[in-house]
């Protein structure tokens, strides 16, 4: 954050040059997430105009999720082509690709690096501490470790990029008990019939939080209770809940708390041809987006504080 501060105040403060904070806290985050998974970096807050392929390949990876969410035959497919036919045929893969590429050179890395006693590791890692575990050798292969990088290091940048009303995930999230039913209301759910809700229907519920569309920081002060006189912290779902909430949350906090307090304690933002549709939730792609066809948040950094 103190590297990228320092190029704020070089290249943007004062001048009339545009800064989209979606891509410049995208090539932040992207950063802090491989710095933990993995030895080599990128600096992508390096990058010019705040560009980093990472985050333009989450975006395309997750694009036709429905569809192939509804018609899985085409994955396999998929990979059964050429990367050249499959960049052909749907241009918007080829960063996906070269996503999943890197994720698999940074692994076979990892694994030379550890099969190599001469090597002398830059600071311990997600995955060189996989590699030193005792895991049996299935679950340490280069395709397994590699699918781990692409989880991981997604779910690193995606949930926590972007500068919107965001929700962490926004599609329904699948349940079951298979064992027990579980009673509710007048309901008696039977084992194993597949539950699911999502995060948006739960943080705009007006029940829980009136005006619930509107910026108020102020409603979490002072230890709230929702209307039904619950602790109001139990109806904040963007991380999930209970054993299967985010593995990276804290991480995330700690990312949102320094960062966005860093940013606004040294910097004015004036915003630039920017309106709600930048933010507001207007699509689901497992993850929300906003309307197409929009900029993103853009400012212009008018002064330092």
């Amino acid at each position: 954050m103190i590297r990228l501060c320092e190029r704020l105040a070089k290249q943007y403060l004062g001048t009339e040059q545009v800064l989209k904070l979606d891509d410049m806290w995208g090539c932040w985050t992207s950063d802090i997430i491989v710095d933990y998974c993995f030895e080599r970096d990128y600096h992508f807050a390096e990058q010019p105009r705040f560009r980093a392929f990472f985050t333009d390949a989450m975006v395309d990876r997750l694009d036709p999720v429905h569809f192939v969410t509804q018609f899985p035959w085409v994955v396999k497919l998929v990979n059964l082509l050429p990367e050249f036919a499959v960049k052909y045929m749907q241009p918007g893969m080829a960063t996906a690709i070269q996503f999943n590429n890197e994720m698999k050179e940074q692994i076979v890395d990892i694994k030379r690096g550890a099969k190599n006693e001469d090597t002398e590791k830059t600071h311990d890692t997600v995955f060189s501490a996989l590699l030193e575990s005792t895991l049996p050798p299935e679950e340490l292969s280069v395709t397994r470790l590699q699918h781990e990088a692409i989880s991981v290091t997604g779910a690193g940048i995606e949930t926590t990029m972007p500068l919107r009303l965001a929700y962490g995930t926004s599609q329904r999230l699948p349940r079951s008990c298979p064992d027990i039913a579980i009673p509710y209301k007048d309901w008696v759910i039977p084992p194993g019939a597949i539950v699911s809700m999502d995060n948006y229907a739960v943080s705009h519920d007006p029940a829980i939080f009136p005006d619930h569309i509107t910026y108020r920081p102020e409603r979490w002060l002072n230890d709230p209770k929702a209307p039904s006189s619950k602790q109001l912290s139990r109806y904040m779902v963007a991380f999930g809940r209970s054993t299967r909430s985010c593995v990276g949350m804290q991480l995330a906090y700690a990312e949102l708390h320094i960062g966005i307090s860093t940013l606004f304690r040294r910097f004015d933002f004036q915003l630039f041809e920017t309106d709600r549709t930048a933010v507001d939730f207007f699509m689901d792609t497992f993850v929300p987006r906003p309307m197409p066809g929009t900029k993103g948040v853009r400012v212009l950094v008018s002064g330092k504080v």
